[in-house]
């Protein structure tokens, strides 16, 4: 009887375990959470090798923190040398696309782009390289 019962114990958390397991990989484009604290990441695959160079250093220079808010307010921190820059915006996430507006609701983004989709834990740019990635 004892080894029936430790049996099933293994068996339920093994189950627990696979179900633990699918459920984190199987955060889609859905359900992703937005609120929270978000960096920039430059994603050399979409662009040629001497341009992402090129933003990759311009993004680890300005070190720029996007925190969105549940009230679909966006507040972007950027610090170059001495000086520290915040600018305030808004967002919406619908259908899997992000899209990011300053406050006079014209739609802004960096690296000319406005719209972003999120894949393999990263929001990518309509156009550019440089993707949001969660912090």
């Amino acid at each position: 009887m004892k080894k029936i019962g430790k049996v099933l114990a293994l068996l339920v958390m093994a189950a627990v375990l696979v179900f633990s397991a699918a459920a984190c990989i199987s955060e889609g484009k859905d359900d992703v959470n937005i609120v929270g604290t978000w960096g920039l990441t430059v994603d050399s695959s979409l662009t040629n090798y001497q341009e992402a160079e090129m933003y990759k250093s311009m993004v680890e220079a300005m070190n720029a923190v996007l925190e969105f808010k549940e009230d679909g307010v966006l507040i972007v921190s950027a610090k170059m040398g001495e000086s520290e820059n915040k600018l305030q915006g808004s967002w919406k996430y619908e259908k899997g696309t992000l899209t990011i507006s300053d406050p006079t609701g014209a739609t802004t983004a960096g690296a000319g782009s406005t719209t972003y989709t999120y894949k393999d834990g990263k929001f990518i740019p309509a156009t550019g390289c440089i993707c949001i990635i969660k912090k």
